[in-house]
């Protein structure tokens, strides 16, 4: 058997302690929605960050204003969005071809060269075992037209699981 007993509750609108401050305030329903929608698209959590601060109006200062990286990493937890920035695949050479393929289809590629592990290349010199990803963007390539006697690479040292 349940009694049924008087139950008074008193809401405190501010913490007790300090004011109502933005970093203290919850980031509105409606931003966490269309940040999780970005996500799924596959916008990185840079994209979305640099979007919401190109916003900020200093008169006017909102919570959405002051996003960060936790929020985003909550807004993933919390609608269940399992989509690792930049990894199109589990398998990196598998992620790193996507990506490639990707870059290629927008106007402007930074992708210079790109040789698959297991695809023959006679241009070059390699060998079907060799990958090579050749990435330069325009700011690089604007520096370059300051020096035609001096090319920086950068190479890796040592193998990863697909012997890259």
């Amino acid at each position: 058997m349940i009694q049924a007993k008087n139950i008074l509750v008193t809401w405190l609108k501010t913490h007790y302690g300090h004011k109502s401050e933005l970093q203290h305030l919850r980031l509105p329903q409606q931003d966490k929605a269309m940040v999780a929608s970005k996500l799924i698209l596959g916008v990185p959590a840079s994209r979305i960050l640099d979007s919401y601060r190109e916003k900020i109006n200093e008169k006017d200062l909102n919570r959405e204003d002051l996003i960060t990286r936790k929020d985003i990493q909550n807004i993933k937890e919390a609608y269940h969005i399992n989509i690792s920035e930049g990894v199109k695949h589990d398998n990196d050479a598998i992620s790193v071809d996507l990506w490639v393929k990707q870059c290629n289809q927008e106007e402007c590629s930074c992708i210079l060269f790109y040789k698959q592990q297991g695809v023959e290349e006679h241009d070059y010199q390699l060998s079907i075992v060799d990958f090579c990803l050749v990435i330069m963007t325009d700011f690089q390539k604007n520096i370059m037209n300051f020096g035609n006697n001096i090319v920086a690479i950068d190479g890796t040292h040592g193998l990863n699981n697909y012997d890259f």
